[in-house]
């Protein structure tokens, strides 16, 4: 597997994990790699210097336990294939995923409004046609997440990260 970094057209930088290049091509030709950040489907691979094995490097590059680590990790990846691909992406790291979540997070308080506790009031007056529809975010209890579904009111979770210290 190789890690490939990618941009959106919205110049959002994210890693994914892939058999080869020709299956990266194959995959961004159909439009089937999105960027996690904002679901754009116009992603592209920025030019990047070649990783070049010499003697020097190659006796310190990989070691045994890594080898097998990595085999570990190929192994119980499910890869799902088809047609159009010969593998997908791996899922991201940690790391990764709480930069993904921490960038989603800005764009929802710089995007939406903040309507606090009042988030289930506020869908459905948006809903019902009382209150013109926007983007809001806010909180309500499992309770009130259930109620809003069953009356065929769509709600997004986002987990919501303590800020960084």
């Amino acid at each position: 597997m190789i890690k490939f970094t990618l941009n959106c057209a919205d110049q959002h930088v994210f890693e994914c994990w892939f058999p080869n290049s020709e299956s990266l091509s194959r995959q961004l030709d159909l439009k089937l790699v999105d960027c996690p950040i904002c679901g754009s489907v116009d992603v592209l691979r920025p030019l990047s210097a070649p990783n070049l094995s010499t003697p020097k490097t190659r006796s310190r590059s990989v070691t045994p336990e890594q080898t097998e680590t990595n085999e570990t990790q190929y192994h119980q990846t499910k890869q799902v294939t088809g047609p159009a691909t010969s593998g997908v992406a791996v899922p991201p790291t940690g790391a990764v995923m709480r930069r993904i979540l921490r960038d989603m997070q800005k764009l929802v308080e710089r995007d939406f409004t903040h309507v606090g506790d009042n988030f289930a009031t506020e869908a459905r007056k948006m809903h019902s046609g009382e209150s013109e529809a926007e983007n809001i975010y806010g909180q309500c209890t499992p309770d009130e997440q259930a109620e809003l579904e069953e009356e065929g009111i769509t709600v997004g979770v986002l987990p919501w990260l303590p800020p960084d210290n």
